[in-house]
């Protein structure tokens, strides 16, 4: 299981650090960065949130 298919499965659990300021670091290579950030970029579209990631940086 890869970090992103986690994020993907605690959906909630990532909105819920979000929507209260928390944050989120993950540790890994650039390809997987990218494909975390996709990620939550799709978490975030799927729960109507009108938030840019890059606002979350």
């Amino acid at each position: 299981e890869y970090v992103q298919h986690r994020l993907e499965k605690e959906s909630e659990v990532v909105l819920n650090v979000l929507d209260n300021g928390g944050h989120i670091y993950v540790c890994g290579d650039a390809v997987m960065a990218t494909d975390v950030r996709s990620t939550i970029e799709r978490i975030l579209s799927q729960a109507n949130k009108n938030i840019e990631i890059d606002d979350l940086v």
